[in-house]
């Protein structure tokens, strides 16, 4: 089946979908959540609902760059503008969800990371946009985007929102993607994104050639995040090293800011 994906932002920063042809799914079968949401990547059940599915992704650092987060304060980071954006033709696995066409609305959190509170909107404008970008406009059904109001979450919760924010999570990842899905329709019906706030984190602008030294790039973090939102999964293997989808995430990087032509096969034969 053949999807347009296009993009609309307005407004402010973090992330929830309204499912225009499945509200009534979404929304009728809310459950209370889990006290404490997994933090171990993995397929959980969610209890009340046999139908629906949590997945969760954790992004680790590549075994280059520190497993826990740098105390503060931290040196100022410099940047490095001799940065290459390698190609990978390696086509990323499926994770058994697409997003139903219609539009998907989305909140930020911008106070969640005061020091990139008023670059957030931008930054999700393009990271959506690395992904959307490479569809045309004679495409047939269509996933729009919208950004709505901030929200104050911190964490994940199944509420209906799909929320991008800073908050706690477990030591080492440097963020966590909840998505709850119905595997027998293949399809997802709410995703939120948690970033560690421990870690040290930066905004080159979108660059594929600069990087600050020594932090996360926000961006290439969430290209890779939103990766999950629309079905893409981890890949772990050397083959994968210059894909935006391969599971490891690394300081002074901003390569997966342009997924590559393999992450887009992969998007490909789900849209």
């Amino acid at each position: 089946m053949s999807l347009r994906l296009r993009l609309f932002l307005s407004g402010s920063a973090l992330a929830v979908f309204a499912l225009p042809a499945f509200s009534a799914l979404a929304s009728s079968s809310y459950v209370p959540d889990f006290v404490n949401l997994p933090e171990t990547a993995g397929i959980y059940s969610v209890p009340g609902n046999s139908r629906l599915k949590l997945r969760v992704f954790v992004h680790e650092p590549g075994r280059a760059n520190p497993a826990k987060p740098i105390p503060s304060p931290t040196p100022a980071p410099t940047l490095n503008c001799t940065l290459t954006d390698p190609d990978s033709a390696s086509v990323v696995g499926l994770t058994g969800w697409s997003l139903p066409a219609g539009e998907w609305t989305y909140r930020l959190n911008p106070s969640s990371n005061p020091s990139l509170a008023a670059a957030l909107p931008e930054i999700a404008e393009n990271s959506f946009s690395a992904w959307t970008a490479s569809y045309s406009s004679d495409l047939g059904d269509s996933v729009s985007f919208r950004q709505v109001s901030d929200t104050t979450a911190v964490r994940a919760t199944y509420d209906g929102q799909n929320i991008i924010a800073w908050g706690r999570t477990s030591g080492s990842a440097l963020a966590v993607t909840y998505t709850w899905y119905y595997p027998d329709i293949g399809l997802a019906v709410e995703t939120d994104t948690i970033f560690n706030k421990k870690f040290p984190w930066s905004w080159s602008g979108g660059s594929t050639q600069c990087a600050y030294q020594g932090v996360y790039d926000a961006q290439e973090i969430l290209v890779h995040e939103l990766g999950h939102w629309f079905g893409l999964d981890d890949e772990y293997t050397s083959e994968f090293v210059d894909n935006t989808m391969f599971g490891y995430g690394s300081t002074g990087e901003v390569k997966k800011n342009t997924p590559a032509s393999g992450d887009f096969s992969a998007l490909n034969s789900l849209y």
